[in-house]
């Protein structure tokens, strides 16, 4: 082995990169390892929940996020084909901000707090060494380790190697990503005025679309959908999506009319699991996706990313500074209590409400029903959310 940490964590994205903060900022040696280079960009709704800016605050990233140019968000507004909405205003104002940005500003914090953060490092395997040590092994180069934890996000190639039980389970639904600028007409300044403070969600028979601005004046596209809507499809082209979605739901007509696209690049994600996961196995601690998803229309991914690392963290940093594989064993049997006790019951509430709005019927009504029941729509809200 050419280097050796206290703690590896794999993957430098929200939840890794939190996690490196808070055990750097305890005085711990840790290394991070992310296979791409930032920044990059990542299939992700991008919004940020109110509760989302306490936790950047608390890493020291928020004022270089609010600096780059994140949007403020203060309301909620669903569609169905009907066009059936909901609009609600949010507690407090969440962000608008690209992966890019975002991901990029957490990572090189970690740097600045003193984790050892290494990009273009692919990691093809991580396995145990005796009882007290871990091997994690990159495309260069092997890393010694005592915690090793995966940040990697929804599903790697890794999760196969590791045997993990969701990979074999059925996973419907793929993800589609495409930025896009308001156009300089009216049209455009009507949908400025229309959504500039406010995340969209569009359902559709077949899934769901998100809509909300970020930085730069630019608009995320981001939508799930099943399988059985990419069959559908002519092309996998955007062009082929867009005509369906338009031909499907009148809002999201509307929308598009004023929208452009920034470049040809489209990100997609296939099989995206909501299923239940493990959050430890064998010497492998899981965090962010790695551990669980969330169901996107929540709108509470990032924040259940950058809260996971928080709860993580506090255990990892209560570990003696020569801790054993007993006292890890400890840990890891907290951690997955706490997991249960802070997102087990809020995966289950998301996962009911997507099925809800994914199909046509349901949704209507589901929608409709909400808009008389103001109370009922705050306590879905709470059910879903984190709480600080």
């Amino acid at each position: 082995m050419t280097r050796s940490s206290d703690f590896a964590i794999v993957g430098g994205g929200l939840a890794g990169s939190a996690l490196a903060i808070y055990l750097a900022h305890a005085g711990r040696q840790v290394v991070v390892l992310e296979k791409d280079h930032l920044p990059r960009d990542k299939l992700c709704g991008e919004f940020l929940s109110p509760e989302s800016k306490a936790l950047l605050e608390e890493l020291g990233c928020l004022g270089e996020v609010l600096a780059r140019g994140a949007v403020s968000i203060r309301r909620a507004r669903f569609t169905s084909p009907a066009g059936v909405d909901l609009e609600m205003e949010l507690p407090d104002s969440g962000l608008g901000v690209s992966r890019a940005v975002l991901d990029d500003i957490v990572f090189r914090r970690a740097a600045a707090c003193g984790a050892s953060i290494y990009e273009g490092s692919e990691v093809t395997s991580i396995t145990a060494v005796g009882e007290e040590r871990s091997k994690v092994q990159t495309l260069t180069e092997a890393i010694g380790t005592r915690c090793p934890i995966a940040a990697y996000g929804r599903f790697t190639r890794l999760d196969r190697a590791h045997g993990r039980a969701f990979v074999n389970r059925a996973h419907p639904h793929v993800g589609f990503k495409k930025h896009h600028r308001v156009t300089a007409d009216a049209a455009g300044q009507r949908l400025l005025d229309a959504i500039g403070d406010t995340v969209e969600i569009h359902t559709f028979e077949g899934g769901y679309c998100g809509i909300s601005p970020i930085e730069a004046n630019h608009i995320n596209v981001c939508m799930l959908v099943s399988k059985q809507f990419v069959s559908r499809l002519p092309t996998s082209r955007w062009d082929s999506i867009h005509a369906t979605l338009c031909d499907q739901s009148p809002s999201l007509r509307e929308r598009f009319a004023a929208l452009e696209p920034i470049d040809n690049q489209l990100l997609a994600v296939g099989h995206v699991p909501f299923s239940a996961k493990e959050i430890t196995r064998g010497s492998i601690l899981y965090v962010g996706d790695a551990a669980g998803m969330i169901a996107p229309l929540c709108g509470d991914g990032q924040a259940m990313a950058l809260s996971s690392a928080r709860v993580l963290g506090d255990l990892l940093c209560a570990l003696p500074q020569e801790f054993d594989s007993r006292e890890l064993g400890s840990v890891a049997r907290a951690w997955r209590r706490r997991w249960r006790q802070h997102y087990g019951a809020r995966m289950v509430w998301g996962r009911f409400l997507q099925s809800t709005l994914l199909n046509p019927a349901t949704a209507r009504l589901a929608l409709a029903c909400l808009r008389r029941a103001p109370r009922l729509t705050q306590r879905l809200v709470r059910w879903t959310r984190e709480t600080l």
